[in-house]
């Protein structure tokens, strides 16, 4: 583009917007500087990238949750989640629920006198409760935008608690370490609702995606620089 291009007179930024890009892609951007003459510089050597984030799909006005039931209950083929797949087909319904019994897990819902807990899958994940967030008895799931280095619970099992979101770390044997979260919308008899996100580049942290104020998370995703 030309110099001027994208370019604020005030500030003295230039600015550019993506908006073709595909959701679960990696995308890569270099900046080179071009002066009034039109010399271009070399390309810059910092790496930019972000990718759009796979979660719950946005609908009339809020996520749609995904049902799981309880493990030791009449449902046990629906008491299990698999991230990767539900960032996979996220407008499957219901994205991600997987059978444990013949399905690899990342987690699986099981009840114990009437309380919903959630078992991690020992040899790929940990997790930890990162607090209640909601605003009018709404779940704000951006609330959660970075998942920690540390402070995961080594024993695999957290009390399940309605507002609440969890970040989780999963162990791929291809791809290496991702980050993903999940929230509680609801907890049934028998059965416990949650949104997800999924972070589909290895080692990146962030877990929130853009949002408008009207229609909820963009899709796709606008990276800007």
């Amino acid at each position: 583009m030309n110099w001027d291009e994208n370019y604020d007179e005030y500030t003295g930024l230039h600015w550019f917007d993506d908006i073709d890009v595909e959701n679960g892609l990696r995308y890569e951007y270099a900046i080179a500087a071009v002066n009034a003459a039109g010399l271009e510089s070399a390309l810059s050597y910092e790496l930019v990238l972000d990718a759009p984030l796979p979660m719950s799909p946005w609908y009339n006005g809020g996520y749609l949750s995904v049902e799981l039931s309880d493990g030791n209950g009449s449902k046990p083929f629906e008491s299990g989640f698999n991230f990767a797949m539900a960032a996979a087909k996220p407008l499957d319904i219901p994205a991600g629920r997987v059978d444990p019994s013949n399905t690899v897990a990342d987690f699986v819902i099981s009840f114990t006198n009437g309380i919903p807990y959630v078992d991690a899958n020992p040899s790929r994940v940990v997790l930890q409760d990162f607090g209640v967030f909601t605003s009018g008895g709404t779940l704000i799931f951006e609330g959660v935008s970075w998942a920690p280095a540390d402070g995961y619970s080594q024993t695999g099992k957290i009390e399940l608690v309605t507002g609440h979101i969890y970040v989780v770390e999963i162990v791929d044997p291809q791809e290496g370490l991702h980050y993903a979260k999940f929230g509680v919308t609801g907890i049934n008899a028998g059965s416990v609702d949650i949104i997800w996100a999924y972070q589909t580049i290895a080692g990146l942290p962030e877990l929130k995606a853009p949002e408008d104020l009207e229609t909820g998370p963009v899709k796709p995703q606008i990276v800007s620089f």
